[in-house]
C-alpha cells in the first residue's frame, strides 16, 4: 500500500506520468461529487495501472519518502501549478489536496489506521 500511495503522490506532484483515460469523472459535477463526497470509496475503485503491483523494497525508506512527498504537496501553492489528473482532468489546488487526503485515508482505513 505504501508504494502505491507514493506513486499516487508522485502523480499528484507531476513527477510520475500516468496515461490519461477518458471517463465520466472528467465531468466537473461528477468530479466534485467523487472528490468531496463524505461517502467512503468502495473497494475495487478503478486505479491507473502505473499505481498498482509496485514492489516494496525498503519499508522505512519508503515511509520517509512518503512523508517527504506529503510535505512537498502541502507546501505547494496555487502558483506552483498542479498537473491534470489522468481521469478527473484539470483540478484546483483544493481538489488535489482533498483527493490526496481521501486517497491516503482510504488506504490507512484498510489497515485499521
Amino acid at each position: 500500500m505504501q508504494v502505491h500511495v507514493i506513486a499516487g503522490m508522485k502523480m499528484a506532484l507531476g513527477t510520475l506520468r500516468v496515461e490519461p483515460k477518458k471517463s465520466l469523472l472528467g465531468n466537473a459535477v461528477v468530479r466534485w461529487m467523487v472528490i468531496h463526497s463524505p461517502i467512503p470509496w468502495p473497494k475495487g475503485t478503478p486505479t491507473a495501472k502505473e499505481l498498482i503491483n509496485l514492489p516494496s523494497v525498503d519499508f522505512v525508506a519508503e515511509q520517509e519518502e512518503l512523508v517527504h512527498l506529503i510535505n512537498s504537496a502541502s507546501a505547494r501553492g496555487q502558483t506552483d501549478g498542479w498537473p491534470a489528473h489522468p481521469m478527473f482532468g484539470q483540478m484546483s489546488e483544493r481538489d488535489w489536496g482533498v483527493l490526496i487526503w481521501r486517497h491516503l485515508d482510504h488506504h490507512l482505513r484498510q489497515f485499521g489506521l
